[in-house]
């Protein structure tokens, strides 16, 4: 009769340790979600049509937000110290765009070789602008484009606490 006390113990052992698998792991799903909301603040961003765009600062205190090149869906980091878009090469192959002259640069990170090129057609939520001079930027990883002022010259843009709005200049 010993055996099956044994039996349903272990099963219940078996059983708590189930529940705790599954509470961790939905903790760490709805944490992950958490961090990522943090850090991409503007990954939903509506388009109302009112070609006005208001952007979050995430909690490292840039502005992420999702867009467009030639119809390729990158993600932008809003960089007002750039002068051109820096693609990296992995997306601008996807984005069909030619390296043209070649062209050394200054960056945070010291000097790059990067290839000019002109973006047919660059979307920021119901903002765009069509043929915006960009780097191909080989050296750059990962799926990030700086949007620099080669594009953001054309739009009126102002800060209000932790808000970034862009309207089309007048």
């Amino acid at each position: 009769m010993a055996a099956p006390a044994t039996t349903t113990k272990s099963m219940g052992r078996f059983m708590a340790i189930m529940a705790w698998l599954c509470f961790f792991g939905l903790a760490g799903l709805f944490f992950n979600e958490f961090l990522t909301a943090k850090q991409e603040p503007n990954r939903g961003l509506e388009i109302d049509g009112s070609m006005r765009v208001e952007l979050i600062r995430n909690r490292a205190g840039h502005y992420l937000a999702p867009g467009q090149i030639n119809g390729v869906e990158v993600t932008f980091l809003l960089d007002t110290g750039a002068t051109y878009l820096s693609i990296p090469a992995e997306v601008a192959d996807q984005a069909g765009l030619r390296r043209g002259q070649a062209a050394a640069v200054s960056t945070a990170n010291g000097r790059i070789r990067v290839y000019r090129t002109q973006v047919d057609e660059v979307r920021l939520g119901g903002l765009k602008r069509h043929q915006v001079e960009a780097f191909i930027n080989p050296a750059e990883q990962g799926g990030v484009v700086l949007l620099g002022m080669s594009f953001l010259k054309y739009f009126e843009w102002r800060q209000i606490d932790d808000r970034l709005i862009l309207t089309p200049q007048n």
